[in-house]
């Protein structure tokens, strides 16, 4: 079960060891997780990937980029293992920084070998894609660790694809899989292919070159009847869920929605620790889908299939017997927005688990130490007869029942140590319109009744919803303005059109004009507003297309915007500059509760000045590096 790379990497994705766990109990097969992801980039971060090798013609961008990484990365990741380091926000401000180099590598990296969306260009399909692929740096990463021989004594290979990112990588691994044994099953699933449905599942055959299976939306029941299938050496698999290339034809019959829980809790026993955090935060769900569900920009929930509903107390508790087995204390509940009522039981549930497993019980009867006790030489056997304390973070909506001083004590009793609320605008009227179902009074209510409890609070928004007003956007940061002092952050991005939101199934509702609705793999897609003059996109400066329009022309605009507010709003970098990765607002939150969690050993208080700064060894040049705008200057 491979997670390929390069996407999120803070923190392990669920799906690969839900699967995994399902499996276990479900079907008699042997099955391992590897996250690919987190291997790439902590080769990125640690000289696993040499600037010295790189070709001549390689731009400076790309080989500074290495090349800081080669010097600064491996402290940076080493300074975000530790307990301390999260005393300091600007330290983990700069180390995580540090880390995003590697993001910026590859994007340039990407477009230098023409790979500048995560499909296929229009006229081109998957094998050129894949091809554009090899002379990167992933490709290379990709082949080498392929040719190594580390898939070789496989008979099925799944690779779990959550992100488009994903899709082309995923594709390679498996077109050198197979190059190496061609008899080797491959599996393609996840969000990704769900996303891509319409065409992978449809029409574009040259997604199947290297592929055998797809599966689309939850891929648990089917997938565990697919191995089964194979186990039982059949060859002509005809199973409703299951996409496959016939005949030169794609078949596939959508599987009706299952509510039923996975048959095993998630199997995290050979998850390696090598994500930049002081201990792995362990993902979990205790339902799927959303349970409002009615937001008119959002597609998170669509890889669920229809509907809403709870896995029940059974599958929760097994879940987190499987993370207290590994020695796991962080959570983090991925549900869309956790219900209220889970919240309300979670602290019996969280204090009874840990309890059962103080004296180093194992749920899966593995007594060795765990992995991340393992990687780091740490004190195992001593922790598994402490007392343990869960710690947990989620994605919540303010609903009136979150609205009470019980419900506040549930989330400070059940260890709760940062909740993150998807605002989306500080514009009742927009909110309305978006359908998002709150009140923005009771949002402020909200987070001065979290921050009198001492649980941290970040609030997420985005400007550029159709129909938003200038003055409807500057309402967003005025309401962060009003309540920075009971916030522990806030971010702002810009707003996207994705396709199968319920804005575009209806876009006359919101008085936009859809570009490419029936363009190929136009996954975010192009419109225009039916209010919003047409000089607005000329005055951008964006160029526009052959049939009069720009292709970024949204983004341009309100990329611009959205600086212009920051720059109005600049009293407010210090929230902004808070919004770190979560998996690192948590750490932040738990050592700002509880400062003992840190050792002597580990003192760390400003951040060291050689971060911003290294020697090139290509132009034998001292190098200052400006970790908030990511540029670089040679130091006279």
């Amino acid at each position: 079960m491979i997670f390929p790379p390069a996407t999120y990497y803070h923190m392990p994705y669920l799906a690969p060891f839900l699967l995994k766990g399902h499996l276990r109990a479900a079907v008699s097969v042997d099955c391992r997780t590897d996250d690919a992801n987190i291997r790439f980039f902590h080769d990125m971060w640690t000289g696993g990937i040499d600037p010295a090798g790189l070709d001549a013609t390689v731009p400076d961008q790309i080989r500074l980029g290495l090349e800081y990484l080669d010097a600064r990365g491996s402290q940076a990741w080493q300074l975000l293992r530790l307990t301390s380091t999260y005393q300091s926000t600007k330290l983990v401000a700069r180390a995580s920084r540090t880390l995003r180099f590697a993001d910026l590598v590859l994007v340039y990296d990407l477009r230098r070998n023409g790979v500048s969306r995560p499909v296929p260009q229009p006229g081109e399909g998957w094998p050129e894609h894949v091809d554009r692929l090899r002379d990167t740096l992933i490709g290379q990463w990709i082949q080498k660790d392929v040719r190594a021989g580390r898939y070789r004594d496989d008979d099925v290979v799944c690779l779990s694809v959550a992100y488009l990112e994903q899709l082309g990588p995923a594709l390679l691994t498996a077109r050198l899989i197979k190059e190496q044994k061609p008899e080797t099953t491959v599996v393609v699933g996840g969000n990704a292919v769900t996303h891509i449905r319409r065409e992978v599942l449809v029409h574009d055959t040259s997604f199947w070159r290297d592929v055998d299976y797809a599966v689309a939306f939850q891929g648990e029941t089917v997938l565990a009847d697919l191995l089964s299938a194979l186990v039982q050496g059949k060859s002509d698999i005809d199973l409703d869920g299951v996409g496959q290339l016939r005949d030169g034809k794609i078949t596939y019959r959508r599987a009706a929605p299952s509510t039923a829980p996975p048959a095993g809790p998630p199997d995290f026993r050979d998850l390696v620790p090598l994500y930049p955090t002081p201990e792995p935060i362990y993902p979990l769900l205790t339902s799927k889908g959303c349970y409002w569900g009615k937001c008119s920009f959002c597609t998170h929930h669509e890889g669920y299939g229809d509907g809403y509903f709870r896995l029940g107390a059974d599958a929760l508790d097994g879940a987190l017997k499987a993370i207290a087995a590994v020695d796991g204390s962080y959570l983090y509940f991925v549900d869309e927005a956790i219900p209220p009522r889970e919240i309300n039981a979670l602290s019996g549930r969280l204090a009874a688990i840990a309890a059962s497993t103080a004296n180093g019980a194992h749920a899966t009867g593995d007594s060795s130490p765990p992995a991340h006790e393992q990687d780091r030489g740490g004190d195992g056997a001593d922790r598994a007869t402490a007392v343990r304390r869960f710690r947990w973070t989620a994605e919540a909506r303010v609903d009136k029942p979150m609205l009470t001083e019980a419900a506040v004590q549930s989330l400070v009793d059940s260890g709760c140590v940062l909740l993150v609320n998807g605002i989306e605008t500080g514009s009742q009227r927009v909110a309305d319109l978006m359908r998002k179902g709150i009140r923005l009074t009771d949002v402020e209510r909200h987070a001065a009744m979290l921050r009198k409890a001492g649980i941290p609070v970040g609030w997420m928004f985005f400007i550029g919803f159709p129909g938003e007003t200038e003055d409807e956007a500057r309402a967003t940061f005025e309401m962060i303005r009003r309540n920075r002092h009971n916030i522990s952050y806030a971010s702002v991005g810009t707003f996207a059109l994705e396709r199968d939101s319920p804005i575009w199934n209806d876009p006359a509702l919101y008085q936009i004009d859809l570009l490419e609705a029936d363009v190929p793999y136009a996954l975010v897609q192009n419109y225009t507003h039916r209010l919003v003059p047409a000089d607005a996109v000329a005055d951008a400066g964006a160029d526009g297309g052959p049939d009069g329009t720009d292709p970024d022309r949204q983004r341009v605009v309100l990329e611009q915007r959205l600086a212009a507010l920051h720059d109005e709003f600049a009293d407010l970098d210090p929230v902004f500059e808070r919004a770190v990765d979560r998996s690192f607002a948590l750490f932040m939150a738990v050592a700002q509760q509880d400062p003992s969690c840190s050792s002597d050993a580990e003192k760390a208080t400003e951040p060291p000045d050689d971060l911003g700064q290294f020697r090139s060894p290509s132009l034998g040049r001292l190098i200052a590096v400006d970790l908030d705008s990511w540029k670089m200057r040679v130091i006279p």
